[in-house]
This record gives C-alpha cells, structure tokens and sequence, in this order.
C-alpha cells in the first residue's frame, strides 16, 4: 500500500504459493504461480509485450493468475538441465542488468520495486555445467516476450519522449501496441556464458541473441506500433576480492540496438552500436553496515541523432544495516543520472514480527526533470506500507 499527496493512492497485493518435489535423486519438480491484483493507480502493467505462452490470465480488471515457474531438473553429474518455465540471472552488479539480458523484466513501478530487476520467467531450456577449469551455461527460449511497463494512466507510466518515440505525452497515438510474435520459434532468444578463473578473479564471456527487450516506436504502414527487432550482444563480468571488499566489472557491446530518431511527422529509427559499462565494489564497515557502490555509462557508438542522449551516466549506492538485533533492518538507496540531473531516493525500515510475518515501511522520493530516467516519475513518489509472510 502506497500514500502520496492525494492520500492512499496505489494498492498492491501479491501471492506466490510454491511446490517442490524431489522424484529421485537426480531429478527434482518445482512449480509456482504468481497471483497479483492491484487498485486504484497502481495497476498490473500492460499485457502486450507477453508471447501467447507466456501470457497471465486476467482475473476481471484488478487481478491476474500467472504461471510463475515450472521446471523440471535433472542432475548429469559435470551439469544440469533444466527445463520449463524459469528464470536465468547473469551478472555480477547489483540490480543493474548489463549482461543479464535473457529475461525481460517488470518495469511495472521502475526501479521502486525489490527484488530488482524483477526477471519474468519464459519457457527454456538451460544446461549448465563445467569441463575442467571452465564452466558453461547455455540458455534457450523458444518466445519472445519483452519487459513488462505500466500501462497508460498507472502511477508509473513512462512519461520521458525517449520512451515514446520522442513524443510527449497527450500526443495522439503515443500508447501503441507491442509487435511481439507469439509463435514457437518465430523470435526465439539464445544465450551463452562462459566462465573461468584467474587467480582470485573470476570471468565469464556472455553471448545474447534475441528480441530487443525495449522496443522502438515505429510506422508500420497502417498505424504505430512498438517493434523489437533481434539484436546481438557480446560481454564480459567479471568479480574479484580485494581486502574487505569485493570488486566487480561488466561490460556490453550491442552490435545493432534500435534507437528512435527525433520525430519529424512519423517516428523513425536506427541501428547503432551501444556500449554499457559498469563497475562497483561491495563492502562492510562501521561493524555490520553494508554498502553498496556502483558507476554505470551506457553510450551509444554511432553519430545518430537520437532520442535519448549519446551518453547516461547512472551512479548508485546502497546502504543496508541491521538494528541492534536481527528484528530491525534499514535499507537507504539513491539512483542518480548525470547530466539530466535527476534521480530517486528510497528507504526501507524492516521489522521481523515473528514467525514468517514482517512490516515493512518505505518511502520513494523522485527528483529532476520530466525527461530523465527517474525525474520522468516525480509524481509517483510515495510513501509505502507493506505486510510479508513466508513459509
């Protein structure tokens, strides 16, 4: 539950009940499904950019039933299959996704929504395993759902003209459908890591191909639409400890993103180079305090004049620590772009209630322009109230 200057304005309720089932000793059953329902401004986020498969079930106009995971694993010995409906979490920075690309992500309430990212889980196949001093991990999806926004009118609807094809917002048609092909096989999404050690390093080697998860304003001839074209992505992560602390790296190269063009009368796109970078380090000090540091520069590689800038600089930190005793945790966060000069600011006050129970309260506070990645959501700052349970 969420408050802002209008009072308690977004309402969110969510339960994910969970199965699991070992068949023998080599192969083992898990299941799960995600029921959602929301009100008010809140909203559940838009069900376009779903494959068929992949779809949620809408329950009337405030809830959905969603098969969250199911999957089969079975234990080679040197690797495991896994097959079903799952998740595959790449990287090693915390919540930003630069090699982590497999699977889209819910976008639903920005980066306000934890766990981050929120990976949406696709029907695939995944065989990970080592051969000597090398480990493998191969992963294939068959659709190509994209990430998940909010829909128009939700409290976090993408407002900035370089999530809308350069359009402000109340222009006509800015709200187009995603062109998302949902047939087995028509826009499948294939990735591979590869990792080994040096020293105290440890590296891996990450190949992506698929849909693009966030899509391009286009003029199909008849109307607008939201295409995701196939990109190619190669990379590199890489962690090492260093004294208290530990030290981590990853980079990307996208050897054909779309990007949206400055609108004219239509919206027009382009294909360019991008390269994303980020490193940070995670340490503990003043006793049981933790932090978290990280710089991230995502620049596009080709003189295009698009939408968004050439250039973001992200830098973020988190700070997390218990309270005397376990009962109590306090989480701060800030996000902040350079050079737009807009950001958020979150907390989180944590109280273990006994048994599986916990309260939690939290507020979001976003700042800075209406065109910047966060400043674009200044009227969705709030504060919130949730309730968790566990079993």
């Amino acid at each position: 539950m969420a408050a802002d200057g209008d009072g308690v304005a977004q309402t969110y309720a969510l339960l994910r009940p969970e199965l699991r089932e070992e068949l023998s000793a080599w192969l083992s059953f898990r299941a799960g499904v995600r029921i959602e329902a929301a009100g008010s401004r809140t909203g559940l986020g838009r069900l376009d950019g779903f494959a068929d498969a992949e779809q949620p079930l809408e329950i009337g106009d405030d809830a959905r039933l969603e098969l969250d995971h199911v999957t089969l694993e079975a234990d080679l010995g040197h690797s495991r299959l896994t097959l079903g409906k799952q998740t595959v979490a790449w990287g090693v920075l915390d919540g930003v996704r630069i090699t982590d690309g497999f699977n889209p992500q819910r976008l639903t309430e920005w980066v306000a929504r934890e766990p981050r990212p929120d990976r949406i889980p696709v029907w695939a196949a995944r065989l990970r395993g080592e051969v000597g001093r090398l480990s493998y991990d191969f992963a294939a999806a068959p659709f190509g759902s994209v990430t998940q926004v909010a829909a128009p009118g939700d409290a976090f609807e993408p407002v900035a003209p370089r999530f809308r094809g350069g359009y402000e917002v109340g222009v006509t048609a800015t709200n187009p459908e995603r062109d998302v092909p949902g047939g087995f096989g028509e826009s499948p999404r294939l990735g591979a890591r590869i990792g080994t050690s040096f020293g105290r390093t440890d590296a891996h080697l990450v190949a992506l191909s698929g849909p693009d998860l966030e899509g391009v304003v286009r003029f199909n001839g008849t109307g607008l639409e939201v295409a995701h074209d196939r990109t190619t992505m190669l990379g590199v992560d890489l962690v090492r400890p260093a004294g208290a602390a530990v030290l981590r790296f990853e980079a990307a190269y996208v050897f054909d993103q779309p990007v949206n063009l400055r609108p004219a009368s239509l919206p027009m796109d382009d294909e360019t180079g991008r390269l994303t970078v980020g490193a940070g380090a995670d340490w503990y000090a003043f006793g049981e305090t933790y932090f978290n540091a990280q710089v991230i520069i995502d620049q596009l590689t080709s003189d295009v004049d698009a939408v968004r800038p050439d250039r973001d600089v992200v830098t973020t930190l988190r700070v997390r620590r218990d309270l005397g005793t376990d009962r109590w945790t306090l989480m701060a966060e800030s996000l902040h772009t350079h050079g737009t000069g807009d950001g958020v600011l979150r907390t989180e006050l944590t109280r273990q209630l006994g048994g599986p129970w916990t309260a939690t309260l939290g507020g979001d506070l976003f700042y800075g322009p209406r065109q910047g990645l966060f400043g674009q959501f200044g009227d969705a700052s709030r504060v919130t109230l949730s309730i968790g349970f566990a079993l």
